[in-house]
């Protein structure tokens, strides 16, 4: 990975991104193919799982796209910081200093309402259209499908990453992470959170092994 470290990988046909590099492998990742991205420092990238709808953030706040040919900035979203989509691609919600929400598979995006003192640094976007964001001060977000943002505090440490089991799961479970690597759990799709373990290094990543995985 000669032009810098690998920040967000992402199973499409697959897809890898990281400072100055966009990776593509259609062939189970035994070669990989790379695309000018110029000096881009991807911070989060997302593809649907049952579409073809992949975007990437860099962290100037530009919005990528791969086609499964070429990846292209199609937009700029100032303050951003991370970005998901629902599984067939339509939906697609981008999260950092503020939100913003696109229907069409990330051509148009509307802000949401949301508190401005609060940065978010992940969001997860789910099948039915909800979506759960974590960032500072133990900040929680819950957007519902119609877009509505309501937020609480779960501890004060800040957050970084969020993961939520697929809704049809026996046990919706959710885990959100961060500084100190105190964990939040959920057991409701994220809707509820209590105070988990604490690891003691803070934790910048976290997945589900099997279906659901990011």
């Amino acid at each position: 990975m000669k032009n810098g470290d690998i920040q967000n990988f992402r199973l499409s046909n697959s897809c890898s991104a990281g400072n100055g590099t966009f990776l593509v492998t259609k062939d189970t990742v035994a070669k990989w193919t790379e695309l000018t991205v110029g000096t881009a420092a991807f911070r989060s990238l997302a593809a649907a799982q049952e579409g073809e709808t992949v975007l990437a953030l860099s962290d100037d706040g530009g919005l990528w796209s791969y086609d499964g040919a070429r990846v292209q900035r199609t937009a700029t979203l100032a303050g951003m910081r991370a970005v998901s989509v629902s599984p067939d691609g339509e939906l697609a919600i981008a999260a950092g200093n503020g939100m913003m929400r696109s229907q069409d598979g990330g051509a148009t995006w509307s802000p949401l309402a949301v508190d401005a003192g609060v940065t978010f640094d992940d969001v997860r976007l789910g099948e039915d259209g909800t979506a759960v964001a974590v960032g500072a001060g133990g900040a929680i977000a819950n957007i519902d499908a119609n877009g509505t943002v309501a937020i609480q505090h779960v501890g004060t440490a800040g957050l970084h990453t969020v993961h939520i089991a697929d809704a049809e799961d026996a046990d919706p479970v959710g885990f959100a992470a961060g500084d100190g690597g105190q964990i939040v759990v959920s057991h409701d799709g994220g809707h509820t959170w209590s105070l988990g373990a604490k690891l003691g290094s803070t934790v910048w990543g976290v997945d589900q092994i099997g279906d659901g995985h990011r």
